[in-house]
């Protein structure tokens, strides 16, 4: 399984392999374009292949694909 963590006063979401108990990467939203910024939740897709993160004042969704 993944978890997704996120800390949103940094604007970073790190990613964490539970089954090998390792971190796998920190994502920066400030690296991202400014229509992508200021993030504000996180949702996995049902089937679990996919991460949507929406963007606060835009009507803007990050998509993180496998």
């Amino acid at each position: 399984g993944l978890l997704a963590v996120s800390d949103f006063w940094t604007n970073e979401m790190s990613t964490i392999d539970v089954r090998r108990r390792a971190w796998r990467e920190t994502l920066g939203f400030d690296l991202l374009p400014v229509f992508a910024r200021a993030a504000q939740d996180i949702v996995f897709s049902p089937d679990g292949l996919s991460i949507v993160v929406p963007c606060a004042a835009s009507d803007n969704v990050i998509v993180f694909a496998r």
